[in-house]
């Protein structure tokens, strides 16, 4: 019988099993070399693969136990996904994705993606930041972005998008797409 990995708690599997799990659910990740990839489970620890088991749309919409679950916006675009797409290409797809809810303003504690253009030269930017929003200042926010691992500060004018308010089903979704654009200015 296969596993579906809701017979037991996730931790309480051994690495084969867990890794027999993931390839039922074909899941996507980002190696460390930054390439999409939904295979080579192998060369993942047991609590890198219990992670992406955990936030995998297909294995929490399989949970018999899940009732009422929240609309995910991204999930339909994870699914779809063939893995070779661009940054670019999925930033489009993700504004497609959350077009029916864009903002001008931003709200501490929030999560939000959209598209950036610093303007200080010289610098190492993410073009398309996935962040939770911080501080709120007169000429725009900080915000930990996603893709870095650590607080950035974003100006308004710089903002080149709206701003796309994300659920926390939705924040997990995008944290497992390849879209960060880093660039120098």
């Amino acid at each position: 019988m296969a596993l579906t990995g809701h017979e037991k708690p996730l931790n309480e599997y051994t690495k084969k099993e867990l890794i027999q799990i993931a390839k039922s659910y074909v899941i996507y990740y980002v190696s460390e070399k930054g390439s999409g990839r939904t295979g080579g489970y192998e060369k993942l620890n047991k609590e890198k693969l219990i992670s992406l088991i955990q936030n995998d749309i297909d294995y929490r919409r399989s949970n018999p136990n899940l009732q009422n679950r929240p609309n995910n916006r991204i999930e339909k675009l994870v699914n779809s996904l063939y893995g070779s797409e661009t940054p670019e290409e999925l930033m489009d797809a993700i504004i497609e994705s959350l077009s029916d809810n864009e903002s001008n303003s931003i709200s501490s504690g929030g999560y939000y993606t959209f598209i950036y253009y610093a303007k200080t030269p010289g610098i190492i930017y993410d073009q398309h930041p996935l962040i939770l929003a911080g501080d709120i200042t007169e000429n725009g926010f900080f915000g930990f972005n996603y893709h870095w691992g650590k607080i950035r500060q974003y100006t308004y004018p710089e903002v080149a998008s709206p701003l796309f308010p994300v659920s926390l089903y939705e924040f997990n979704s995008l944290r497992q797409l390849p879209y960060a654009k880093f660039i120098r200015r």
